[in-house]
């Protein structure tokens, strides 16, 4: 039985459509050594993007041209990867870009912005990345789908920064991936309340989403990729000569987590140490 990776990929990992081409050489490369399964964030920016276009449909403003700027950016990148006459992921992407304009045009001052509306426009970001990425692997004849973690992680309704019923998600994911052959391409940050509201997991959620999923899945590693050489002695903006910390053990990595290291979040420590499973931090 072939060994399971989980590999997560950070926005800045998959800035732009170079960038992009570059993770799908790291996963088609790492495929023929080991099972893999992928987990993703959002595109660069993108995050940050729906959350203005969010607070300007709550406001009441005119949040058209900014919208318009944000399929562009997509669909810019997308014309770079795929040749013109792929009118598929075009299709998957404006799908995408209908429901956002409408949970958009829903938004009013007279509602407020919640934080549940507000997971429900984040979303987008990853439901975009994974779709791009599958179709491209697929492309690579690396047979790939995207799976939507709404349907697999189940948490509380505590919007923005849900806590995860982890036993009840790990049957839900092992169930969910049991039969499937194609590679796993999966929404990290993600997550559902029992009734479907969709809820995002905190800062820098889409780490603990490979977490949850390499707890779920027996991963024998957990690889975050991101754009730095790992964790730090000291913030490097601050202390010119930080140095890498080769090796670190959970509760140090939850320390420093705890007192401002940003690599990496504290939530994402806890379904590797209960499943006793290294992670890796590489630079992309």
């Amino acid at each position: 039985k072939m060994e399971l990776k989980i590999l997560k990929f950070g926005g800045s990992s998959i800035a732009d459509a170079d960038c992009i081409r570059h993770v799908a050489g790291i996963i088609q490369d790492q495929n023929k050594e080991s099972g893999l399964a992928i987990v993703l964030s959002a595109l660069k920016g993108v995050t940050n993007q729906l959350i203005s276009l969010a607070e300007s449909a709550a406001k009441g403003e005119n949040f058209e041209s900014d919208f318009q700027g944000f399929v562009q950016h997509h669909i810019n990148i997308a014309k770079e990867i795929f040749s013109e006459n792929d009118t598929d992921i075009r299709c998957r992407l404006d799908d995408y870009f209908n429901e956002l304009e409408s949970d958009l045009s829903s938004l009013s001052p007279e509602l407020k912005l919640t934080s549940q509306s507000r997971d429900k426009i984040l979303s987008y970001g990853e439901l975009l990345s994974t779709t791009i990425i599958s179709q491209l692997l697929s492309q690579k004849n690396i047979p790939s789908e995207q799976l939507d973690a709404r349907k697999v992680v189940l948490t509380d309704d505590n919007f923005g920064s849900a806590y995860v019923h982890y036993q009840k998600s790990y049957n839900r994911i092992r169930t969910y991936c049991k039969d499937r052959k194609k590679l796993q391409i999966i929404t990290g940050f993600l997550g559902a309340t029992e009734d479907g509201k969709t809820t995002t997991l905190g800062r820098s959620g889409s780490d603990y989403s490979a977490s949850i999923f390499g707890a779920a899945l027996n991963a024998s590693t957990i690889e975050i990729w991101t754009n730095v050489n790992g964790i730090l002695s000291a913030d490097p903006t601050i202390v010119k000569d930080a140095r890498t910390i080769s090796y670190l053990t959970y509760k140090e990595a939850m320390e420093l987590a705890h007192s401002g290291a940003k690599v990496i979040f504290p939530a994402t420590m806890i379904p590797a140490k209960y499943k006793e499973i290294p992670i890796i931090i590489k630079n992309a």
